[in-house]
């Protein structure tokens, strides 16, 4: 039987090749800025110290700077303009992630279209990364290798990156197109068309329903929204815009009903926030949690009791799996080219609903504003670490704990039916054990000035007028300070779990963002 599988990829839009900025008319007396695009202890250091050597040893009379990004997530055009005009050339170094690498392209071809001569360091392990860049954004930045040891080889690379004279063809601009999907991405009989997704990158490694123009018909029968509708406009990592249609043909691949489509849909509305887009590409560990509320759980059959967190519930695993799969194919989520995680999670993508109906507090929605009649899924990101289950130990125990986590963005708390229970008839509320965690979960400030994530901290507080993250204090009081080092709003808490035993476990996740269920009903 010969089956036409329709394409689950989102199209990338006309790109441009700009031309080469001009190189300087005279090296010798340059103006250069080494900048590093990464925080402090990435490997980076030596790297620059071996190029500005470089660069001094070639022209003597030479100025050479060197400077830290302030924003190593943003491409930040206003400390671009700063460096327009004052410098002749800069060489951006990247770091060992392929968010670094990602943004420190968009950067450098900023730098070049504004007039600045660039060149771009590149760990040689995220190669791919920027062919990736190369060939889906016409982006042509010059760029050089770099290995763990550098090669004697590498900062004259660099350098001659830098200043080489453009060729006829680096000043030829031209406009193209990356990618189009066809209407069928294969055809054939079905392990035909499984090795040809397989092939191109298409699946998650597990066999996959094939998408037919039936099976995929029957699936938008679950919302009442028009198959054109874009759900997402910038699913990340690439920032690409996704339709209901799209989202039924991964859903269909995922093994999904008609009936867990509007769940997904709701999920996938909240792949385009900026956050997503290093959550999809890093070297970290990213781990992202959905928590549904609402009766529509209940209706699906959403675990949230016994094992809510473990295999074997089908609603649970073909949601997560048509999440996963519209960031793959939809996002263009690719290890190797556009992501680079150094170890990924055995966590994922989890979805689970909360057991309202064991919690002594009102649902987890309800804090956020929503009616309990409502269906809603909030999205939790970061899911770097998780411990537990704490049988015995108490919730300063989770608080001390906490102060182990790298990045204090967040945490989720996620305590049995019978740990809530316990807590509740001691008279505690939802809001009194935030409050011992966020608590005890304190340290000198000096202890996280010393962490690589302090940059980013330091970043989020500057920018966060209404000071919804962290007091902005924690920039001037001393290293010595004992301050609450997770911001007031960090920590949630939902009941997951059943009344066996009382026990918690918290996660290193952070609320990103919520959606309604009802919508895409």
């Amino acid at each position: 039987m010969v089956l036409q599988a329709r394409d689950p990829r989102s199209a990338f839009p006309q790109a441009r090749r700009h031309a080469l900025a001009r190189r300087p008319d005279d090296p010798a007396r340059g103006r250069y800025l080494l900048l590093q695009c990464m925080p402090p202890h990435n490997g980076l250091e030596p790297l620059i110290a071996l190029v500005q050597a470089e660069l001094q040893s070639r022209y003597a009379a030479c100025t050479v700077d060197t400077a830290m990004r302030r924003d190593f997530m943003i491409d930040d055009a206003g400390e671009r303009q700063g460096f327009v005009g004052r410098y002749d050339g800069i060489i951006l170094f990247a770091g060992p992630a392929a968010t670094s690498v990602h943004v420190t392209w968009k950067y450098g071809s900023a730098l070049e279209q504004a007039g600045v001569a660039v060149a771009v360091s590149v760990p040689r392990s995220l190669a791919g990364v920027a062919e990736h860049e190369i060939a889906m954004r016409g982006a042509r930045l010059r760029h050089a290798f770099a290995a763990v040891s550098p090669e004697p080889m590498y900062a004259q690379d660099l350098v001659d990156a830098l200043l080489v004279t453009p060729s006829a063809q680096e000043q030829a601009e031209s406009d193209y197109i990356p990618f189009t999907p066809s209407h069928y991405a294969a055809s054939g009989t079905a392990r035909d068309v499984v090795q040809c997704f397989e092939a191109q990158d298409m699946t998650d490694g597990l066999p996959i329903e094939i998408p037919t123009d039936e099976a995929v018909e029957a699936m938008l029968a679950g919302t009442h929204r028009p198959a054109s509708d874009i759900v997402c406009p910038t699913v990340r990592p690439e920032g690409l815009p996704v339709t209901v249609e799209q989202v039924a043909i991964n859903a269909v691949m995922a093994g999904a009903g008609p009936e867990h489509l509007p769940v997904i849909l709701a999920a996938v509305a909240l792949l385009g926030a900026i956050e997503m887009e290093s959550m999809t590409r890093s070297v970290n560990s990213f781990a992202f949690t959905h928590l549904i509320n609402g009766p529509l759980a209940k209706q699906l059959g959403i675990a949230c009791g016994a094992n809510a967190l473990g295999r074997g519930n089908k609603a649970n695993a073909v949601i997560g799996r048509a999440i996963g799969l519209v960031l793959r194919n939809g996002g263009w989520q690719r290890v190797g080219s556009s992501a680079s995680p150094c170890q990924g999670s055995a966590a994922g993508i989890t979805v689970v609903a909360e057991n309202e109906a064991g919690s002594p507090w009102s649902p987890f929605h309800t804090t956020l504003g929503f009616e309990p009649a409502d269906n809603v899924l909030s999205l939790f990101v970061g899911g770097f670490a998780i411990v537990g289950n704490y049988y015995y130990q108490g919730l300063v125990d989770v608080g001390r704990q906490m102060l182990e986590f790298e990045n204090k963005m967040g945490s989720l708390l996620l305590l049995s039916a019978k740990r809530a229970g316990e807590l509740a008839r001691r008279g505690q509320s939802r809001e009194a054990v935030i409050d011992t965690l966020h608590q005890h979960a304190a340290a000198p400030l000096g202890d996280i000035r010393k962490g690589g994530f302090y940059p980013l901290m330091k970043a989020l507080i500057e920018r966060d007028r209404e000071e919804k993250t962290w007091p902005k204090a924690y920039l001037t009081l001393p290293d010595e300070a004992v301050v609450p080092l997770y911001p007031a709003t960090g920590i949630k808490i939902a009941v997951v779990g059943d009344d066996i035993a009382s026990v918690m476990q918290v996660w290193n996740s952070q609320l990103l963002a919520n959606s309604s269920i009802d919508d895409w009903v």
